[in-house]
């Protein structure tokens, strides 16, 4: 709630919070202003794509100063475990009670944790940077929502969850919600254009294998409500257990 009104104040995407957080049912809640400026866009766009990859960096870099003092938790895709998958963020969601057939995802799902080795610097950001939070007015974004998504993570660990889901638009139906491959390294090339400065190979390598997780993650969620969209996502080549080719 503090970050979300400090970006209000500082004109970065939020929403202003007129009350609370009050309690409300087994959680809490908040009341914003409500604005209904713009539309959504197609992140599929490269206008659109790189708007997103600057506004990702604009809210990094407002962030910057609190996260030494920050009480905010590391990313859901991105937290070291004992398993191989965090707790789903939806009781829609048994991966226990669906692991049948779900074999392939679990593989490439755990190629891809052994290569998340830390790297970079840590950042306060939004973990769920997409296209069906962001309102555009022609290609610039002029209000963003769930802001319950703000998170602290390394920042190459951070963009690589993002990168898998800035073309999401769970709203609409019929679409391709994946950017493709090409998509998700253009992105990573607009990000780095944005913060000034490309990733080492270290934080690359942590950016591919999130990246490469956080869609596993996703397709782990599409095989327990009993859908196969693969003729939808990002493919990948994995090389004899060496390497998963991300962004």
């Amino acid at each position: 709630m503090r970050l979300q009104s400090y970006l209000a104040e500082n004109g970065v995407f939020a929403p202003r919070i007129l009350a609370g957080p009050v309690a409300l049912g087994q959680g809490f809640a908040i009341v914003e202003q409500f604005c209904n400026a713009g539309t959504t866009a197609d992140a599929h766009e490269a206008d659109v794509r790189r708007a997103l990859a600057l506004g990702l960096s604009t809210i990094i870099t407002a962030c910057d100063r609190f996260v030494p003092s920050t009480s905010l938790q590391p990313a859901l895709l991105a937290s070291a475990r004992d398993t191989l998958w965090p707790k789903p963020h939806s009781k829609l969601f048994d991966f226990v009670a669906t692991s049948a057939g779900a074999e392939w995802i679990d593989e490439l799902a755990a190629l891809a944790r052994e290569q998340m080795v830390p790297a970079g610097r840590r950042v306060i950001g939004h973990g769920d940077w997409r296209q069906e939070h962001v309102r555009f007015i022609g290609d610039k974004p002029v209000v963003a929502f769930d802001w319950d998504s703000l998170c602290c993570e390394l920042e190459p660990a951070l963009f690589g969850i993002v990168a898998h889901g800035f073309c999401a638009d769970w709203s609409r139906a019929n679409r391709r919600q994946a950017p493709s491959i090409e998509e998700a390294r253009a992105f990573k090339s607009d990000y780095e254009e944005a913060r000034g400065g490309k990733f080492s190979p270290d934080e690359s390598r942590l950016c591919g294998a999130t990246f490469a997780y956080a869609c596993a993650y996703t397709a782990r969620c599409g095989h327990a409500g009993g859908a196969d969209e693969r003729k939808w996502m990002v493919h990948f080549n994995i090389s004899s257990g060496a390497s998963v080719q991300g962004c």
